[in-house]
């Protein structure tokens, strides 16, 4: 959990799609491509790292 936190500029708003996408699908009990697509992107937003890396992390 603490690598998929380190960079919370992407990983907050992945999760919280993730979570979204996940309460619809409880609701409504059926999946669509568009949510398909949707936690996708959650994972990919959680697997990011962006400008605010620092440290040993940080290429240059």
């Amino acid at each position: 959990m603490a690598a998929i936190l380190k960079n919370w500029m992407t990983s907050i708003p992945g999760i919280l799609m993730f979570l979204n996408v996940a309460w619809r699908v409880y609701q409504t009990k059926t999946i669509t491509q568009d949510d398909i697509a949707q936690v996708l992107g959650a994972f990919g937003l959680m697997g990011a790292k962006d400008f605010n890396m620092t440290g040993g992390d940080r290429q240059a």
